[in-house]
C-alpha cells in the first residue's frame, strides 16, 4: 500500500505531473477572475469608486449575468473546436478570452467594457471544461491520473480566495496586471510541452506521438523506450482502428438487460413519486387546517 502512495513521485510520472500543473495555472486564474468579482464590485459602488462612472444595481446584474451567456458560449465554442483542432492549439486559444477580459477591466470608460469583460471570461471558463480534463487525462498514467485530476478544485478554489482578498489590499489597476500574469505564465509553460500523444496518432503523425509519448512517461534511452514499446502499441492500436468500432444504434436498448435496468428505475421512480405524493398531501392537510383555523380566528 505504501508503493502504491509512494506511486506519484516515480521519476516516469515526472513530466506528467509537471504538464498537469501547468494545466492547473490557468485554471488557477479562473478562480481568480471568478472570486476577485465579489469585492471590485462593492468597490466600483463605493463612493471612491476608481471608475469615472457610477453603477447601478441593475448594471451589476447584468456584468454577472454575462458571465453566464458567456460560459454557455465558451462550451458550445471549444466542443466544436476540441476535436477540429490538436489539443495544444485549444489550450493556446483558451486564455485569449481571459486576458481580454482583464485589459477591458483596467481600460474601462463605460459599463459596456465590464459587460464584454465578463462575457469573455465565461468564455474561458466554459473551455476549461471541455479542453483541461482532456488534455490531463491523455498525457497521465492511469496510475495517478485520478489523484492529479482531482487536485483542479483545489486549485479552482485556492484562486478564488486569492481573488477575493487582494482586490480588498490593493488598488483597483493592479488586479488586472495579477490577472494577466498568470496568463501569460501559462502560456510561456505550456510551450515546453509537447502535444499529446492520442491526439498526434489522429493525425496519423506517429514519430511525433512516440516521441511525445516517451517525453511524459519520461523515456530517452532506446533499451528504456522498449519497455514499455507494447503499450504504445496498444495506444496506436486503440487510436487507428478506433473509426472501425459498431456505433450505438436503438438495438443497443433493447437488449434483456437494458430492460431489465430500466424496469427497476422505473419502480424506483414509482416508490419515490407513491412517498413523494403523500408527503405533499399531508402538508396539503396541514394548511388546510391551518388556514380553516386562521379564517375561524379572523372572523371572531
Amino acid at each position: 500500500m505504501l508503493e502504491n502512495k509512494l506511486m506519484i513521485f516515480r521519476k516516469q510520472y515526472r513530466m506528467q505531473i509537471l504538464g498537469a500543473l501547468t494545466i492547473q495555472i490557468i485554471i488557477f486564474a479562473h478562480g481568480f477572475s471568478t472570486g476577485c468579482m465579489s469585492p471590485i464590485v462593492e468597490i466600483i459602488q463605493s463612493p471612491k469608486t476608481p471608475l469615472s462612472f457610477s453603477v447601478t444595481v441593475e448594471e451589476i446584474s447584468w456584468i454577472s449575468a454575462m458571465f453566464g451567456f458567456g460560459f454557455l458560449a465558451g462550451t458550445i465554442l471549444f466542443a466544436v473546436t476540441i476535436n477540429r483542432f490538436r489539443r495544444k492549439f485549444n489550450l493556446y486559444i483558451l486564455p485569449i478570452p481571459h486576458m481580454l477580459f482583464w485589459v477591458l477591466a483596467y481600460f474601462v470608460q463605460n459599463i459596456d467594457y465590464l459587460y464584454a469583460g465578463r462575457f469573455l471570461a465565461g468564455v474561458t471558463g466554459g473551455g476549461l471544461l471541455q479542453i483541461t480534463p482532456i488534455f490531463q487525462s491523455e498525457i497521465l498514467n492511469k496510475n495517478i491520473r485520478g489523484a492529479i485530476m482531482s487536485s483542479g478544485t483545489l486549485f479552482l478554489s485556492g484562486g478564488a480566495v486569492t481573488g477575493f482578498v487582494l482586490p480588498s489590499i490593493l488598488n483597483y489597476h493592479v488586479i488586472p496586471c495579477i490577472g494577466l500574469l498568470f496568463s501569460i505564465v501559462f502560456l510561456i509553460a505550456l510551450y515546453f510541452f509537447p502535444e499529446t500523444p492520442q491526439s498526434l496518432l489522429r493525425s496519423n503523425n506517429i514519430l511525433e506521438a512516440k516521441a511525445a509519448f516517451d517525453f511524459y512517461n519520461g523515456l530517452k534511452s532506446e533499451k528504456a523506450s522498449e519497455t514499455v514499446q507494447s503499450e504504445f502499441e496498444e495506444l496506436s492500436r486503440n487510436i487507428l482502428n478506433g473509426d472501425s468500432s459498431q456505433p450505438i444504434t436503438i438495438d443497443d436498448f433493447l437488449t434483456k438487460s437494458a430492460l431489465k435496468k430500466w424496469n427497476k428505475w422505473r419502480r424506483l421512480n414509482l416508490s419515490f413519486n407513491v412517498i413523494f405524493s403523500e408527503d405533499a398531501q399531508k402538508t396539503r392537510n396541514e394548511f388546510n387546517d391551518d388556514a380553516e383555523v386562521l379564517k375561524h380566528v379572523t372572523k371572531q
